[in-house]
């Protein structure tokens, strides 16, 4: 069985600042059709529509049936609370689901909840999870970090690279860029020793 590839919409989400979701395109391998498929769509209509238990309830039944993209939607519902209370372990349990199945997203999540319990190491670690598996949007929580000294040392050219990278990389979130942009702008001002306002 041969998939078919196609790039995954992800999108930055609102309630939950820098965490990521699937919507709208999918895989088109044929384990990604059928019934999950019409419940990935029927539970993205229903959270357009402001009909978020109507929404969990079919992205569970996706989730449990093994569709990652609902397994990754439905840990976004219980990391931001949507519906449901906040359970950072449940949300977590979901990522992993996703994570398994490829979903880069779902690693930066990941590495965003370890980040948010000041754990360093383990975000680190997650959010070069995500860049393996091609999410050049973690690129710049990974430069972030260089520049910050979290979870590793401080080493602007490692941060100038991580930002490179993410320009180059056909997977990344039109604000993710213009946020490296500017953070080369910054590292390059204070690399030539005339800082510029942030």
């Amino acid at each position: 069985m041969q998939a078919t590839a196609r790039r995954l919409s992800v999108v930055s989400a609102t309630s939950c600042p820098r965490r990521r979701l699937i919507r709208d395109v999918r895989p088109t391998d044929s384990t990604m059709r059928g019934k999950s498929d019409k419940l990935f769509k029927d539970a993205s209509s229903a959270w357009d529509s402001g009909e978020l238990g109507r929404a969990f309830e079919l992205f569970s039944q996706a989730a449990q049936a093994g569709d990652a993209s609902c397994q990754l939607n439905l840990g976004y519902f219980y990391d931001c609370g949507l519906h449901v209370s906040r359970d950072e372990r449940l949300a977590r349990h979901w990522y992993h689901q996703a994570y398994r199945q490829g979903q880069a997203s779902a690693a930066s999540n990941i590495a965003t909840l370890y980040r948010d319990a000041h754990d360093y190491g383990r975000m680190i670690w997650w959010w070069r999870a995500a860049i393996r598996m091609g999410d050049g949007d973690a690129l710049l929580e990974l430069g972030r970090c260089y520049e910050s000294g979290r979870g590793v040392p401080i080493d602007r050219d490692r941060a100038a690279d991580c930002y490179v990278r993410l320009l180059a990389s056909p997977y990344t979130t039109e604000a993710s860029r213009e946020a490296a942009e500017d953070r080369l702008r910054q590292l390059r001002s204070l690399a030539s020793g005339h800082p510029q306002p942030a």
